[in-house]
């Protein structure tokens, strides 16, 4: 009994990361484990001011859709806002990031993980695994370079292929 706690511990990794709450796209709050427990994440760091997160972000929505959803892989798209206001943040959520989640809008918690992952400027993807690793820090390179089957990778690389 005491392994399966460890373990289960030991997943919940992602409110080190994000905290314990997410936010849908229509605003209201979600528990993190229900959404995250047993998947790879997928942290989007991305602002509606950001020129080059207008190319990027519907590249990622459409392949998130194409393979993701349809695949049904082990997979959530956090978005992290670097956004200058709540109301700027929700509205670029709403119409471009339908299907994600997102950490509630705090600009100093967006700013921890800014520095956390070391990341100097938007877009980017952190890739974790489901024990927390990261799997990739260059996300952003993998998708515009493949431009498909990358989350089939990441899912693989983290050791859970289908």
């Amino acid at each position: 009994m005491v392994d399966v706690l460890n373990d289960w511990e030991r997943m919940k990794w992602w409110e080190d990361v994000v905290g314990s709450e997410l936010e849908a796209s229509d605003g209201s709050i979600v528990k993190a484990e229900e959404v995250l427990y047993n998947k790879v994440v997928v942290l989007y760091f991305s602002a509606k001011w950001c020129p080059p997160c207008k190319v990027l972000t519907p590249l990622l929505r459409n392949l998130y859709l194409d393979e993701v959803k349809k695949v049904k892989l082990p997979v959530e798209v956090i978005f992290v806002s670097s956004d200058t206001d709540k109301e700027e943040m929700r509205n670029y959520f709403k119409e471009e990031q339908p299907d994600w989640y997102a950490v509630p809008f705090d600009a100093e918690g967006a700013d921890e993980l800014l520095k956390r992952f070391e990341i100097d400027s938007v877009p980017a993807l952190v890739v974790m695994g489901r024990d927390g690793k990261i799997v990739t820090s260059d996300g952003k390179r993998e998708i515009v370079k493949k431009q498909g089957k990358v989350f089939a990778e990441w899912v693989a690389a983290d050791g859970h292929s289908r």
